[in-house]
């Protein structure tokens, strides 16, 4: 199983909890009809429909917004899941009107719509040329099969015009390929850059080029209990894995039950060298370096106790604007050490959501032109935590409001304010790395956590493949 493939199990937790977060605002569960049902509800409502969206365009039109169908700005900033936006046509009849008809692939937790849906019929609804068929899938089997499928088609040259990464995870390998489209020069032409979003946009950089973009952010910091370290402070990763090691009570790491390759890629996953193992430049490589070999000692021990149910010892907190309270840690048992990355210690973002275009696709022009509506300010309206920092703005003073009349759970200040800003500038995506390198790790630290192998005789495997493959 590929690395790729393991983050599956934190991309459901970051969506749940998403989901979770976002019920307090009022977002309700909605159930995916088939294409059927759904076709058959357009035809019975639509009547009712392009009465609605005569009324709503009227509207629309007085305060210069070019959009067929939606509710008003202000509603959608105060509570940006209060209302649906409907579907006003199917595939069938866009393809009738000469509509171009994209797909665009996503993945869901099963019994939640995709978080696309309601921009994507916004899309819809006000673009006479395009049409994006929004295919999503649930976690679990058929993600699997998903993944599978998707594999066959780009190998063969096909595949969606556009794509969520975790239903087709992208190494590095498939950047040499080509098969997905570099949008930096577009992403540039259309004025998306840091000055006007947060860093979070870019969601899959390689080599100071974005590959991926996201439209909502989603940043976490790792905390760990202070008994484990013995102070407020931990200063690199080297220090982490020895006070891990050194706690003498039964514990899991994270969560109970988490398995090894779980807690080895929480580890591994945030340095480009892999701790100093890989010289990607020099195309070399040392598996027996200290710090390693201690990722694969905390991984066997901390999964061992994790079987029996212990007490987590780490957390991982989401900041945002719902729980930014979160934040005043010096009162809590955990200490908020962030992430280590080879550059130093940093909130890190999700990439649950990363959106990538297919080089494969027919249609490139309607492609950027969906990826950049997903950026503008009433599609970014509908997001979580958007990336939009003027979107961002408008939505933070509305919570202001809201929590003014006991309607936000949460404690907003402008001192919170400033530090969420800060983190949000900071934060860092774990590091695009050769996906063959990690499959090769995942590969052969099996034998050690079934004692099938010593460590050192598995490190020693390692090394030979990995300078192999570095050596092709």
């Amino acid at each position: 199983m590929s690395y790729s493939r393991k983050k599956v199990s934190v991309y459901i937790l970051v969506i749940v909890g998403i989901i979770l977060a976002s019920s307090l605002f009022g977002c309700g569960k909605e159930e995916t009809p088939s294409r059927k049902e759904e076709g058959s509800a357009q035809k019975e409502e639509s009547s009712i429909q392009k009465e609605n969206n005569s009324a709503q365009k009227e509207e629309f039109l007085d305060l210069g917004i070019e959009i067929k169908y939606h509710a008003t700005e202000g509603e959608f900033i105060a509570n940006p899941y209060a209302r649906d936006v409907p579907a006003l046509e199917t595939v069938d009849s866009a393809r009738e009107k000469g509509k171009t008809i994209l797909t665009f692939t996503t993945v869901s937790v099963k019994g939640f719509d995709s978080n696309f849906r309601r921009v994507v019929n916004l899309f819809n609804n006000q673009s006479d040329e395009y049409y994006v068929d929004l295919i999503n899938c649930y976690t679990g089997d058929e993600l699997d099969s998903m993944m599978r499928r998707l594999n066959l088609e780009f190998a063969s040259g096909g595949g969606p015009d556009i794509f969520q990464e975790t239903v087709f995870p992208i190494g590095v390998e498939h950047l040499e390929k080509g098969m997905v489209v570099d949008l930096t020069p577009y992403l540039e032409q259309s004025g998306i850059t840091k000055e006007t979003f947060f860093p979070a946009y870019a969601s899959y950089v390689y080599q100071d080029r974005i590959y991926g973009v996201t439209t909502s952010v989603s940043l976490s910091c790792d905390a760990i209990k202070e008994e484990v370290l013995g102070s407020r402070e931990c200063s690199d990763i080297d220090t982490l894995l020895d006070k891990l090691l050194a706690y003498p009570e039964k514990a899991s790491l994270f969560f109970p039950n988490q398995a090894p390759y779980a807690i080895v890629a929480n580890l591994l996953g945030t340095s480009e060298t892999l701790w100093g193992a890989v010289d990607w430049k020099n195309k070399t490589c040392d598996f027996s370096k200290p710090t390693f070999s201690k990722v694969l000692d905390v991984a066997k021990r901390y999964s061992e106790d994790a079987k029996r149910g212990y007490d987590a010892v780490m957390h991982s907190y989401y900041l945002g604007m719902s729980n930014i309270g979160v934040m005043d840690y010096d009162k809590q048992d955990d200490v908020m050490i962030g992430s280590f990355y080879d550059d130093g210690c940093f909130p890190s973002y999700g990439s649950a959501e990363v959106i990538m275009i297919n080089a494969n696709t027919k249609h490139l022009e309607g492609a950027y032109a969906f990826v950049s509506f997903l950026m503008t300010k009433t599609p970014q309206s509908y997001m979580f935590e958007p990336v939009n920092k003027e979107v961002w703005e408008e939505m933070y003073q509305n919570n202001m409001k809201k929590m003014e009349d006991g309607g936000f759970p949460g404690v907003l200040n402008d001192d919170i304010k400033k530090q969420l800003l800060e983190m949000y500038e900071k934060g860092h995506y774990e590091p695009r790395r050769n996906q063959v390198v990690l499959d090769i790790v995942f590969e052969e630290m099996d034998a050690f956590f079934t004692d099938q192998k010593t460590k050192e005789e598995v490190i020693d495997i390692i090394q030979r493949r990995v300078q192999m493959y570095l050596s092709e």
